[in-house]
């Protein structure tokens, strides 16, 4: 039976680069807002590594009954030995005899090129993220936090203890604060102008 209708099924060019175009502008909108949210991730990755590092020292420090520290080197320029290069680091120091290879490795945080090194996955460094302070709960700068064998802060004595993190991108900053009873947890804060 021969039926009448010769129609094709399936899409006319123009159909096609119409789809095409709306698809493209819709990837065009999208691309800045991928590029915040990126950075956004990598202040918050930042900070909850950190967040990690402190409760692993603080489980350490009760676990092996002794005080350890996190000891943090702030606008100092530190160079790696693959050429890399930090504005900031933090690690974290035990006494003799426990157990180093239980401790977190030594973080390193913002770069004045903003460019991105090698170690940076293999680490958890964060070359976007800048370290901005570590103060006490009386604003005064200090330069590490020490957990004691019950898991409380014992340095320094007025809390909370707060670290400022910063993405050199958007200016949106975060902190990390530690409370007496070893309480620790992130606070996002307003926006600020960024130089890196």
């Amino acid at each position: 039976m021969i039926n009448g209708d010769n129609r094709q099924n399936g899409f006319t060019l123009l159909e096609l680069m119409v789809v095409v175009a709306v698809g493209s502008l819709i990837v065009m909108m999208a691309v800045p807002s991928l590029g915040k949210l990126s950075a956004h991730m990598d202040l918050k990755r930042a900070a909850e590594v950190m967040v990690l590092d402190f409760r692993r020292t603080q489980s350490l420090a009760v676990r092996q009954n002794s005080t350890h520290t996190v000891d943090f080197t702030l606008n100092t320029l530190i160079t790696l030995g693959d050429g890399s290069q930090y504005t900031g680091m933090y690690q974290v120091n035990a006494p003799s005899g426990s157990l180093k290879d239980a401790l977190p490795p030594t973080r390193y945080l913002g770069t004045p090129t903003g460019t991105v090194p090698a170690t940076l996955a293999a680490n958890g460094n964060s070359p976007t993220v800048l370290l901005v302070s570590a103060v006490d709960g009386g604003g005064t700068a200090s330069n590490s936090i020490s957990f004691g064998s019950s898991g409380y802060v014992t340095a320094p004595t007025v809390l909370p203890f707060t670290v400022k993190l910063r993405s050199c991108r958007t200016g949106e900053a975060m902190e990390v604060q530690v409370e007496r009873i070893g309480r620790i947890h992130t606070v996002p804060i307003a926006r600020e102008s960024v130089s890196c």
